[in-house]
């Protein structure tokens, strides 16, 4: 009789190993996917955030006309921006880097700025269109170099990742300056921008 007890507990044990390795042959293994670009920080991305970042606001009287919140794009600056979308939108580190190529091909023909513009007269943000009552430059060197100004296509919520200070009542501009950016960023130079409203002057410092 205590034979054919072991044998069934024998038979138990054995059943158990049985689905056990069952089991594990019907697991689907999942391989490991790439690695995907890491966040930049607050404490990290806003002090440089700030550095690069200037707000003027002109009034009439007691009257606000105009307030205009200018960033420097420095190469700094644009690379955690870079980091930050891609973690977000969950980038490789492939993608990050061709990415990076592409921006850092663009800076090596043109300087850029981000404009956060508000005015309670809609018909003075404006920036955008052929025949706009504002122009911008940029001072270095004694030369002055125009800028071109245009809306940016990101949704709102994507550009606060970027710029904190975005908000409902601003419309964002993107300002870009016919020379390198290298040519500049380490280097003290001013930006303007100007209109019958009213002036607002960003002295930028390395």
């Amino acid at each position: 009789m205590n034979r054919v007890f072991d044998f069934l507990k024998d038979l138990k044990w054995l059943g158990l190993i049985l689905i056990s390795l069952l089991t594990l042959g019907c697991q689907t293994v999942v391989p490991a996917g790439p690695q995907v670009v890491q966040n930049v920080t607050e404490d990290r991305y806003i002090p440089i955030y700030k550095r690069y970042t200037q707000t003027v606001k002109e009034y009439s009287g007691f009257h606000n006309t105009f307030e205009a919140r200018m960033t420097f794009l420095h190469s700094q600056l644009n690379t955690l921006r870079l980091r930050r979308k891609g973690h977000y939108l969950r980038w490789s580190l492939d993608r990050f880097q061709k990415e990076r190529e592409k921006l850092f091909q663009e800076m090596s023909t043109e300087a850029r700025g981000f404009l956060l513009f508000y005015t309670p007269e809609i018909e003075y943000d404006d920036l955008n269109k052929p025949n706009t009552i504002w122009k911008v430059y940029l001072e270095f060197d004694g030369q002055r170099y125009e800028g071109k100004a245009v809306k940016a296509k990101e949704k709102r919520i994507e550009l606060q990742a970027q710029f904190p200070d975005i908000d409902a009542f601003s419309s964002s501009y993107f300002v870009t300056f016919p020379l390198p950016t290298s040519v500049v960023e380490d280097q003290a130079f001013t930006i303007i921008l100007t209109s019958s409203v009213g002036t607002a002057k960003y002295v930028i410092k390395p």
